[in-house]
């Protein structure tokens, strides 16, 4: 009698379960890496919106002077030693820009003009009288859940 050649069905069911567990694993690694890629994206926008901040609050620095720019800061944070500001648009910097810069920590919906971005600039003024000013630039987006990046900086007094 003669044996014939081929597969059985057994055989044939374990390799079709073999390859829809390498199919299923592809597209759970496919989907991880667009999530992480999102994620990536919109960090990277975040950063770019806080280190946007931070040079233009460098630039009144500047262009204000010193003594100017804390006297501003100091009235804003009437008697406490840090002040927030909530930052939607970036004015030009201009002395009269800065100087009605209104105080204030962002709500949820304050949102960077055309995003769906927070950005939020706190400064901490107790070391003010040595010529520094140390601050942190928060930006916030709403993914599935709430993600945050922080920039911190210091403001130096030279002459």
């Amino acid at each position: 009698m003669r044996k014939l050649l081929g597969q059985s069905i057994v055989e044939t069911t374990i390799a079709a379960g073999l390859i829809m567990v390498c199919f299923v694993a592809a597209l759970s690694l496919l989907n991880y890496t667009i999530k992480q890629n999102t994620y990536a994206r919109q960090l990277s926008v975040a950063n770019k919106y806080a280190y946007q901040a931070a040079d233009w609050l460098r630039a009144e620095k500047s262009l204000l002077g010193w003594t100017d720019f804390t006297a501003k800061l100091v009235t804003d944070a009437a008697g406490s030693n840090t002040v927030s500001y909530c930052l939607i648009t970036l004015p030009a910097p201009t002395i009269a820009a800065f100087t009605t810069l209104a105080k204030g920590a962002c709500s949820s919906t304050n949102y960077i003009t055309g995003t769906t971005i927070t950005r939020e600039l706190t400064l901490n003024l107790a070391s003010r009288a040595s010529g520094i000013i140390s601050g942190v630039i928060t930006t916030s987006w709403q993914a599935n859940t709430t993600r945050t990046t922080s920039l911190e900086l210091e403001l130096s007094q030279w002459n």
